[in-house]
């Protein structure tokens, strides 16, 4: 893969196979969790807009996945290591059950990616930084759209 330094040391893997395995985890149980909710959307533009934020997340996990496999390692049994998307993010057993726990968890969880994500701006894995411009602009507008559902619910 582009972007994987043919002189990485072995410590410099180690900590960026387990700062994108964090990422890797959280994408994929974002996708899991916001596919699961469109269901409790109360519009079908939220439905709409919960769909489009599933399909990102999805891609934000497949880069994840990608530069990890280029690194050696197996996604697959990384995220059955990861375990059940909702204990993750210690969401309680069942998942979600109102658009307004999907409300909080996206402005939340979108708030506090968005912050990690951006702490790996310019980062000297290009395999990984090269990518972070499309990510974060997406979680900007998760983020953006949680803050908005968030005044509309509180109103």
């Amino acid at each position: 893969m582009e972007g994987i330094p043919e002189n990485m040391t072995p410590k410099y893997k180690e900590m960026a196979i387990r700062l994108l395995t964090r990422q890797l985890w959280t994408e994929h149980a974002t996708m899991d969790i916001f596919g699961r909710a469109i269901g409790l959307a109360p519009t079908w533009k939220d439905e709409i807009r919960t769909s489009r934020f599933t399909k990102e997340e999805g891609t934000h996990t497949r880069i994840c996945a990608d530069v990890l496999e280029a690194l050696g390692v197996d996604v697959d049994e990384s995220l059955r290591i990861r375990g059940e998307s909702d204990a993750y993010f210690d969401i309680k057993t069942g998942g979600m059950t109102s658009w307004v726990e999907v409300t909080a968890f996206n402005m939340i969880g979108d708030r506090a990616g968005s912050r990690q994500i951006t702490a790996y701006e310019n980062n000297s894995l290009p395999a990984w930084g090269s990518k972070l411009t499309g990510l974060l602009e997406e979680e900007a507008g998760h983020q953006a759209y949680g803050d908005a559902m968030a005044v509309k619910l509180c109103n």
